[in-house]
């Protein structure tokens, strides 16, 4: 698992996700889909491959290479706006960890 830096939930419930996952998981092309599955206290996040159970959340990569949390996936993780987050990429995807 490789760490990278730490990023933050902005005002509009964006993260940015660092260029070297985006290029790792082929998120370089235009508005790729991805899905966000919370998994105890991360949230795991890989591009969409094919359509999912409710117990995924889907979300589209920006031009910047940011994605929007929506409120339900922060208020279940019991995260803020503002809050430090620390991203790792795994395997086929991205795990998404708040830092103490």
């Amino acid at each position: 698992m490789e760490r990278y830096s730490a990023r933050v939930i902005d005002e509009l419930r964006r993260v940015v996700l660092p260029s070297e996952i985006r290029q790792k998981l082929g998120l370089e092309v235009t508005k790729p889909e991805v899905t966000l599955q919370p998994r105890g206290n991360i949230v795991i996040m890989q591009p969409m491959k094919q359509p999912m159970d409710d117990n995924y959340v889907t979300s589209k990569v920006d031009e910047l290479g940011r994605i929007e949390l929506s409120d339900k996936l922060i208020q279940k993780m019991g995260w803020k706006l503002e809050d430090k987050i620390a991203v790792y990429y795994v395997d086929d995807g991205m795990a998404i960890l708040k830092l103490a």
